[in-house]
C-alpha cells in the first residue's frame, strides 16, 4: 500500500486562501489602478509560502516591514531550501482565479492590451473576514508588505527573488 502524500500548500482551500489575501491586499495601487495579473498573483503567493524572502526583499529595498518573521518561518525547510516552482505555474493560478471568479469573489478587468486585472470583490471581502484561522489572518498579515511592491514588474520582482533561491 502506497501511504499517501499531503501537501499542505497545494490544499485548495489553503490555496484559495493564499489567493484572496493577495486580491485583498494587492488588487489596486494607491490610485485605485488595478495592478494585479497572473503574473504577480505567482509572486506573491511565493511570497506568502517563503515570507523569509518577502522579507529580505523588502529589506534589500529599504522599504517598511509591516510583519515580524515567526520562528517557524526562519526555520522551516521552505525558508532554507526555497523551490522557484511555483513562480511559474500560471495555469494553476488561472484555474485558483477561475473558482473564485465562479464564486463571485473577484472580478476580471480586461485592458486594450488583453491582459486580465483581478480585483476582489466585496463579496470576496466579505468571505475572507469570516475564515479567522491563525493560518488566514497570517496570510493577510504578510500580504499587507504587498503595497510597497505594486508598481515593481513581474521580471523586476523575479530578479529581486533570485539571489534568494540561488545558492540554497
Amino acid at each position: 500500500m502506497n501511504p499517501l502524500l499531503i501537501h499542505p500548500d497545494l490544499e485548495l482551500h489553503v490555496q484559495l486562501i493564499r489567493i484572496l489575501a493577495i486580491l485583498e491586499k494587492a488588487s489596486l495601487n494607491r490610485n485605485d489602478t488595478l495592478v494585479l495579473n497572473i503574473e504577480k498573483i505567482a509572486v506573491f503567493d511565493f511570497f506568502l509560502r517563503h515570507p523569509v524572502i518577502l522579507f529580505e526583499v523588502l529589506k534589500m529595498a529599504d522599504k517598511k516591514i509591516p510583519f515580524t518573521l515567526e520562528e517557524h518561518e526562519r526555520n522551516s525547510i521552505s525558508s532554507n531550501y526555497p523551490s522557484r516552482e511555483g513562480l511559474y505555474r500560471f495555469e494553476e493560478y488561472r484555474k485558483l482565479v477561475q473558482i473564485l471568479l465562479i464564486y463571485g469573489h473577484l472580478t476580471v478587468t480586461v485592458t486594450d492590451s488583453k491582459e486580465p486585472f483581478y480585483n476582489i470583490t466585496e463579496r470576496g471581502k466579505n468571505f475572507i473576514d469570516q475564515i479567522n484561522t491563525s493560518y488566514a489572518l497570517r496570510q493577510r498579515e504578510l500580504a499587507t508588505a504587498f503595497a510597497a511592491l505594486h508598481s515593481q514588474t513581474y521580471r523586476n520582482l523575479l530578479a529581486q527573488i533570485t539571489p534568494h533561491i540561488n545558492g540554497k
